[in-house]
């Protein structure tokens, strides 16, 4: 089919067999000019209405998708897979267009903030409300990756700097293009939480081999102890084994100036999986609490538009809040929100300010 020029093919490898052959697959798409996504059933559903309605219509098999085989049996019919695949050929005219709608679609029209906490009462544990978790964060993180769509970015965006050294999405790269623009780049310090093993996808760890002091906290036990291998030569690094909280000794801004003394902290990394936002939101009560750049975990899998906060029963099963309840919270603490990548980078807004003249100078000269 794509050898004599069909420019989408939509396929379904049946339960099992996806991890041994989506790889061949794919592999063989590519060499024919075709990049390959891959849709939740739900997702593929609110796709439907405004989307290739003929094809996705054919592509489902008519006792709908399961999860197993079991399922599949109860309802009297073979389970196919829970994915479907679509391949599109990367130079046809809705290529482009359509990634744009694939990154940005967010949740299905009917699903509420309170039917969203429903699903997710106990964490991720189904993706009949919003789409399918792996599908949009990876839709989100490559989407500019692919150099057919470079020009898709503002000449402007923090986007053209993400670069990662031990970052998961770019914010090394966005990070270190910031504070050389602003002049911070020596002697800075740079606080994160729930840092983990202190390398896997830290947003201080550069920082800190570029000289940096810091201070870097992780509740898991197990986690602690690889923490404190990493950093055991490292004396300018705090380490505590403690959970944030809002208020109280353990919070962020009781554990800065414990660990910072009168320094600034240049960078603030918060990723607990969970109640980031209220720790986030614990700043509005410290107001001479306020770090030159903040690093947060948000929910890039809903609307980003949405402006109703979610439950917070739900919110703190990692599902977190849209990027507008997140930048309206930031514009109250006084940031912009400069950039997402998978987080929301803030720049304090004198920061900010300072950093768009420096562009209008840049430009006008």
């Amino acid at each position: 089919l794509a050898e004599e020029g069909v420019d989408v093919v939509t396929f379904d490898l049946g339960v099992g067999r996806n991890r041994t052959e989506l790889p061949r697959i794919v592999e063989a798409f590519r060499r024919l000019g075709f990049r390959t996504l891959m849709a939740g059933t739900h997702r593929l559903l609110a796709l439907d209405d405004y989307m290739w309605h003929d094809g996705y219509t054919r592509a489902l098999p008519p006792q709908g998708f399961f999860h197993t085989k079991e399922e599949g049996a109860r309802s009297g019919g073979e389970a196919p897979s829970s994915f479907l695949y679509v391949a599109i050929r990367a130079t046809a005219a809705h290529y482009r267009p359509l990634l744009a709608l694939y990154n940005a679609s967010g949740m299905v029209p009917d699903c509420s903030p309170v039917r969203l906490a429903s699903f997710h009462s106990s964490g991720y544990d189904a993706d009949d409300c919003p789409p399918n978790f792996g599908v949009y964060r990876t839709s989100r993180v490559k989407l500019f990756e692919d150099p057919a769509l470079q020009d898709m970015l503002h000449p402007y965006s923090l986007l053209h700097w993400r670069h990662n050294v031990y970052s998961e999405a770019g914010e090394d790269g966005i990070i270190q293009y910031l504070a050389s623009r602003l002049g911070f780049e020596e002697d800075g310090f740079c606080f994160e939480f729930g840092a983990w093993d202190g390398l896997f996808a830290s947003n201080c760890r550069y920082w800190i081999e570029q000289g940096w002091d810091g201070l870097l906290v992780e509740l898991d036990s197990d986690k602690f102890k690889e923490l404190r291998k990493n950093y055991r030569n490292l004396p300018g690094v705090s380490l505590v084994n403690a959970a944030v909280q809002s208020e109280g000794p353990n919070s962020i801004c009781n554990l800065a100036s414990q660990h910072a003394g009168l320094r600034e902290v240049d960078v603030l990394s918060i990723d607990v999986d969970g109640l980031d936002f209220e720790l986030l939101a614990s700043l509005e009560h410290h107001q001479s609490c306020r770090p030159k750049i903040i690093i947060v975990e948000t929910n890039g899998f809903i609307r980003p538009d949405l402006t109703a906060s979610l439950p917070r029963d739900a919110a703190s099963n990692n599902l977190q809040q849209s990027l507008a309840v997140f930048k309206a919270l930031a514009e109250r603490l006084g940031y912009r929100m400069v950039a997402f990548t998978q987080n929301a980078i803030l720049l304090r807004r004198d920061l900010a300010e300072q950093l768009e003249a420096i562009r209008r100078a840049t430009t006008t000269s």
